[in-house]
């Protein structure tokens, strides 16, 4: 934790010292509460304020942190004043602070915003760039002794609605929406929709989206969670950053799918193509194809399953449990072997061997449409050609231009005997 954070002060003399501020250095307006305020900004010392916990920019990485670091759940809410949690909030931020280049930036500038703090000192906007200008501080502090004062309003009296309220304002609109990762996005609509209570149209009003992009937002989180507790990483959203697309293509895709075990069969065959370390637009371009021909993959995976678990050595201890897997997945009823191959397919010890059948299934479905595509290129053109004349037809008036027309339409006729003429002759064959 940086110096700065380690003097903050306690909560009785920051409320103490925000009480008796005067001398403003300028005005301030903040929409809040329901109406455009105009605050005095104050110069205060930049150890004064402390960061805001519940802010939402960070929700995701605390979350991530906890599960790292073994820490209870409760670490970052159960007292905003804790030492550790606000060093460990610090320690976040500073890798934020690194990634949108503010370092870079007060190197070169002073403060010229003022950050935005609650009555008691915690700061609802401006997070990183205290961070920032106390990292800098700590670095030299004579260089950068213009950040021992910096620029703050203070809000009036308010309750956390309006706070997070003003932060969904401040943060979360279309302007700046790009600096917050996919998985941040969605963890601030859930978390305030079950603080508040609130419904999906609620919250999503609150923070600027319609009510569809919040219900797939928060789909694509309950996804993402699904995926890192099946494979021993909860909580490790900073994985999945890179990811976006598929979760997204898996959101849509697995909407077509009417039958709950075919949709969960497709979920933990697009898990495989994420599991996969390098960030492929092409890969992820193959869910729908999964999707499409959802039934092809299926039945290759029991086969292969179906002969893993049957080529089990019967003295093995497992031999008893495999040769039950082996007599669902042959069995008649179709819904129970369904259950048994997605069960099977989520198994942590089948998804190699299932890695290699996706591969080849979607090598062989590429091919196929490959083969497909060329196979139908002639009567594509045709029908492209019939469309363009049917079109020629109805266009054509009294004042029409027929330049050249009587010489197009012979080649045209030409073509036709062409293309009769092959057809006859491959149909001879």
């Amino acid at each position: 934790m940086n110096q700065q954070e380690s003097k903050s002060w306690p909560p009785h003399k920051r409320e103490e010292y925000i009480r008796g501020l005067r001398n403003p250095v300028g005005k301030g307006t903040v929409e809040f509460q329901g109406q455009l305020q105009t605050l005095d900004i104050f110069v205060v010392p930049i150890e004064m304020p402390i960061y805001r916990l519940e802010n939402g920019r960070t929700i995701d990485r605390q979350e991530e942190y906890v599960a790292k670091n073994g820490k209870p759940a409760d670490f970052f809410t159960r007292d905003v004043e804790s030492w550790e949690a606000l060093s460990a909030q610090d320690e976040i931020l500073q890798g934020m602070v690194n990634e949108a280049g503010l370092l870079k930036y007060f190197r070169k500038n002073k403060q010229t915003e003022p950050l935005i703090l609650t009555q008691d000192g915690r700061v609802v906007n401006g997070n990183r760039r205290l961070s920032a200008m106390r990292k800098l501080l700590l670095e030299d502090p004579d260089s950068f002794a213009h950040f021992k004062h910096i620029r703050v309003v203070i809000l009036p009296k308010s309750v956390d609605k309006d706070v997070d309220e003003l932060e969904a304002k401040l943060q979360l609109h279309e302007d700046i929406r790009a600096d917050y990762s996919w998985t941040t996005e969605a963890m601030i609509l859930r978390s305030k929709q079950q603080i508040y209570n609130l419904s999906l149209g609620d919250v999503a009003r609150m923070y600027d989206v319609s009510e569809k992009a919040a219900r797939q937002k928060l789909q694509m989180l309950a996804d993402a969670d699904r995926y890192l507790n099946s494979r021993g990483r909860p909580k490790r959203y900073s994985e999945l950053r890179k990811k976006e697309f598929a979760f997204k293509q898996l959101y849509t895709h697995r909407q077509k799918i009417a039958e709950a075990p075919q949709a969960d069969l497709f979920t933990e065959l697009v898990f495989l193509l994420i599991d996969q370390p390098a960030v492929d637009a092409r890969q992820y371009s193959r869910i729908p194809l999964i999707q499409k021909d959802l039934p092809r993959f299926s039945q290759a995976i029991t086969s292969e399953l179906a002969a893993s678990t049957q080529g089990q050595n019967a003295s093995s201890p497992q031999a008893p449990k495999a040769s039950e897997d082996a007599r669902l997945l042959s069995g008649e009823d179709s819904v129970i072997r369904e259950l048994q191959t997605v069960r099977l397919a989520a198994d942590p010890t089948n998804r190699e061997k299932l890695q290699v059948v996706v591969r080849d299934v979607v090598e062989s479905v590429e091919a196929k449409r490959r083969q497909e595509n060329v196979e139908n290129q002639c009567l594509d053109n045709v029908a492209e050609a019939y469309t363009a004349l049917e079109n020629a037809i109805n266009c054509l008036t009294a004042d029409s231009n027929l330049t050249g027309v009587e010489t197009h339409l012979k080649n045209i006729e030409e073509a036709v005997q062409k293309i009769r003429t092959k057809m006859t002759a491959y149909a001879e064959d």
